[in-house]
């Protein structure tokens, strides 16, 4: 388990079976998780066996979106659920500028008048992973050059 999850402050739910789990769930709707988890457990083709190693076949039947492989019937206790929430650190494929002004580039390789880019929406830097830390100085650098650049052009210059 990642070490975010040892922390105190993470809201976690444990419970000995799914019912039980459902009752304990602050904000869920109990009926529908349930509903939701059954429809889950018998549409997992346990007839295949796991295999992590490898796309192993064992996904879904009957229920939207499918899964394809790796599919776990909800069925050992204790069930656990946690609190979370989403986020994106950036897309790996956000907007082309201009290196100069960080002005949004059209689909024609076009400056788009009026419309600059920088942060996490800025794309061409990174492709598969990032160094931790990076996102800041990035949208630090390039915040300042469309900054300064939709400045100027605000004034006419």
């Amino acid at each position: 388990m990642r070490n975010e999850y040892r922390i105190k402050f993470v809201t976690k739910v444990t419970a000995d079976t799914l019912e039980e789990l459902a009752g304990k769930l602050e904000g869920v709707n109990a009926a529908e998780f349930l509903k939701t988890a059954n429809a889950f457990n018998a549409s997992v083709k346990s007839e295949i066996p796991f295999n992590h190693t490898v796309l192993d076949g064992r996904g879904t039947e009957g229920i939207y979106p499918p899964k394809s492989n790796w599919a776990q019937a909800l069925d050992t206790a204790p069930y656990e659920a946690y609190q979370t929430t989403c986020g994106i650190t950036f897309t790996f494929g956000g907007l082309r500028t201009t290196a100069e002004t960080g002005q949004v580039l059209n689909v024609h390789l076009k400056p788009i008048k009026g419309l600059y880019c920088a942060g996490e929406m800025l794309g061409g830097i990174f492709y598969f992973n990032y160094p931790s830390g990076t996102g800041l100085v990035s949208g630090s650098v390039f915040g300042r050059i469309a900054g300064h650049s939709a400045g100027n052009a605000a004034l006419g210059k």
